[in-house]
């Protein structure tokens, strides 16, 4: 019995420390990074979003933009490009939004169809914060508002905050195996029965 309660704490541990999320930071659900940005679903649509940095320096060197996906580097000009991998939304009259952390509308597209699946707009993001890209599909046979429907896709500028929650769950967990390792050193002992010598016998 004994040993079984310490196979299962040992178990345990192994898990809590496969799950650390090392590396970059994951991206939330719904989304997967790819070459031109990031896949982002609702159980409605499935598309593409990229964003761009306007930079200057980057255009006159004739240097290829990097697609952004969630977390954008710093503030500034940003070109925002989404790419509908629904066939019938092609068909369909969508409008690209851009809104801030208070709901203020920083850029909106015209309601129109986009036969090559590619929504565009670009958005004036001032400060480091949260922004949200919603696009809308204007879709009379779905039965259901627009608003309900729509994808929104979070966006954040600045240092992303998902790195120091990261560090903070690795630092937790560091911990807690360390903790778990000294009650296995301390418990250990009286764990395991002991035997009589046979000598003293």
């Amino acid at each position: 019995m004994q040993r079984r309660w310490l196979w299962s704490l040992l178990f345990l541990s192994a898990i809590a420390h496969a799950s650390v999320p090392l590396g970059k930071p994951r991206n939330p659900a719904g989304s997967k990074s790819g070459l031109f940005g990031c896949l982002q679903t609702n159980p409605y649509y499935a598309a593409n979003f990229a964003a761009y940095l306007a930079d200057i320096n980057i255009a006159k060197g004739r240097q290829s933009l990097k697609p952004w996906c969630q977390n954008l580097p710093r503030a500034g000009l940003i070109h925002i490009s989404i790419d509908l991998l629904d066939r019938d939304a092609r068909h369909k009259p969508v409008m690209l939004r851009i809104v801030d952390s208070q709901r203020n509308v920083l850029a909106q597209t015209e309601p129109k169809i986009a036969p090559t699946g590619v929504v565009t707009t670009t958005a004036d993001l001032t400060s480091n914060g949260d922004y949200e890209a919603v696009l809308l599909v204007y879709d009379d046979e779905l039965k259901v508002p627009p608003e309900t429907s729509a994808l929104h896709i979070p966006i954040h500028v600045g240092p992303a905050g998902n790195g120091s929650i990261s560090n903070r769950l690795v630092l937790s967990l560091v911990v807690l195996m360390l903790g778990l390792a000294l009650i296995l050193v301390l418990a250990l002992p009286k764990l395991i029965p002991v035997r009589p010598n046979p000598i003293e016998e």
